[in-house]
C-alpha cells in the first residue's frame, strides 16, 4: 500500500499535481486507488464569457474570499479529472469533504475520470471497473465540522463505517456500496445532533461494486463511540405487541427507494423489482426479480441493501425505475 499525505503547504496546485502525476506513474490496473481531500470547496463561475458555476477544491493558497485568486489557485473538477484519468488502475474512489462537493458528484465528472467519448462505452466500463465519486454535502449545503467529534461530521461518519459499522453482518470487508450506505444514512442524524441542520452525502457511482477495507475488531479504534451494525427499523406498536405487517411493508419500501440508484447501478438496468424476505430474527434478505443467484449483479445488491425491520415473516416486492 502505498500512501501520500499532502498537508498545509504541502497541498498546493502545484504539490497536488505533482502527486498525482506520483501516482500515475506506479499504479497498475489492478490497484485500487482512493484521494480523500479535506478542506474548502466552493462553487463559481471561472470560465470566460461563462455564468456557469463549477465545482473547485481550494488548493493552500487558493481563497474564497477573492474570486480572481480562486480561479487562479483552486483544483477545477476539469484540471482534477483530468490529473487522474492517467492513473490506470482499475478501480477509483474520489471521496470530498468540502463544502458544495455535492457539486463534484455527477456523471459528467465519471466520464472526465475515464477519458470516454461515448456514454454508452463509459457505462460498460464503469459496471465492470467500478467507479465513485463521495461527497460531504449536496451542492448548495454547508459540510460541517463537530468540535466534540474532532472530525468534520461526513468524515467523522466515515470512519465509523470503517471501523466496521458499515460491514454487513458477518462479514468484515467493508465495499463501496456498503459505506455508502452507512453513511447516507449516519449523515443526516449527526448533523441534527450536532449542528441542528441538514447534511446530506452527495454520491455518483457506476460501476461494480468493491472491497475498501477489512476491518478487524481488535485495532484501535478509528474514532470513539463507533458501533458495528447499526440498523433502520420501523417503531414497534404503542402496546408493545409485535410491528404490524403493513408497517413493516412500509419500511421496507421506503428503504429500497432511498437506495435505488445503488440496487439499479448493481443490476444494470433502469428498471428493476426488488424482493425482501424477512427472515428470523427481522433480518431482511434482499433479491431481485430475474437475477440468478449468486451472479455479480446479485451479491452486488445482497452488499448494498442491509436492514433488519424488528419482526419475522412476509415478503415485499419493490418496483423501481431510474429517475
Amino acid at each position: 500500500m502505498h500512501v501520500t499525505h499532502l498537508k498545509d503547504g504541502g497541498s498546493t496546485l502545484e504539490g497536488v499535481e505533482a502527486a498525482l502525476k506520483a501516482v500515475a506513474s506506479k499504479a497498475r490496473r489492478r490497484d485500487v486507488f482512493v484521494m480523500f481531500a479535506a478542506g474548502h470547496g466552493g462553487m463559481a463561475a471561472c470560465e470566460p464569457r461563462s455564468h456557469q458555476e463549477r465545482y473547485y477544491l481550494l488548493s493552500y493558497r487558493a481563497t474564497l474570499r477573492s474570486r480572481r485568486k480562486m480561479c487562479l489557485e483552486a483544483i477545477s473538477m476539469q484540471r482534477l479529472t483530468g490529473l487522474l484519468r492517467p492513473i490506470h488502475s482499475n478501480k477509483k474512489l474520489l471521496v470530498l469533504d468540502t463544502c458544495q462537493s455535492g457539486g463534484a458528484a455527477t456523471g459528467a465528472t465519471l466520464l472526465a475520470m475515464r477519458g470516454a467519448a461515448e456514454a454508452d462505452a463509459i457505462k460498460r466500463l464503469a459496471r465492470a471497473e467500478g467507479l465513485a465519486v463521495l461527497a460531504a454535502s449536496k451542492p448548495n449545503q454547508a459540510a460541517y465540522e463537530s468540535g466534540p467529534l474532532g472530525h468534520g461530521l461526513f468524515t467523522y461518519a466515515l470512519l465509523e463505517g470503517l471501523q466496521g459499522s458499515a460491514a454487513p453482518r458477518g462479514d468484515s470487508t467493508i465495499s463501496v456500496f456498503s459505506l455508502v450506505t452507512y453513511v447516507d444514512r449516519r449523515l443526516p442524524a449527526l448533523a441534527r445532533q450536532y449542528v441542528g441542520d441538514d447534511q446530506q452525502a452527495n454520491y455518483s457511482i457506476q460501476g461494480a461494486d468493491f472491497p475498501l477495507f477489512s476491518f478487524v475488531p481488535t485495532d484501535p479504534p478509528l474514532v470513539s463511540g463507533a458501533t458495528q451494525g447499526s440498523s433502520s427499523k420501523p417503531a414497534p406498536a404503542p402496546d408493545g405487541s409485535p410491528t404490524p405487517p403493513e408497517a413493516v411493508d412500509q419500511a421496507i419500501d421506503q428503504y429500497v427507494r432511498k437506495e435505488a440508484a445503488l440496487v439499479l447501478d448493481c443490476v444494470g438496468r433502469d428498471r428493476a423489482v426488488v424482493v425482501a424476505t424477512v427472515q428470523a430474527g427481522g433480518t431482511v434478505a434482499f433479491a431481485v426479480q430475474g437475477l440468478a443467484a449468486g451472479s455479480a449483479q446479485a451479491r452486488c445488491v445482497e452488499r448494498a441493501l442491509t436492514l433488519s425491520v424488528g419482526a419475522t415473516g412476509g415478503v415485499t416486492r419493490v418496483p423501481l425505475r431510474r429517475e
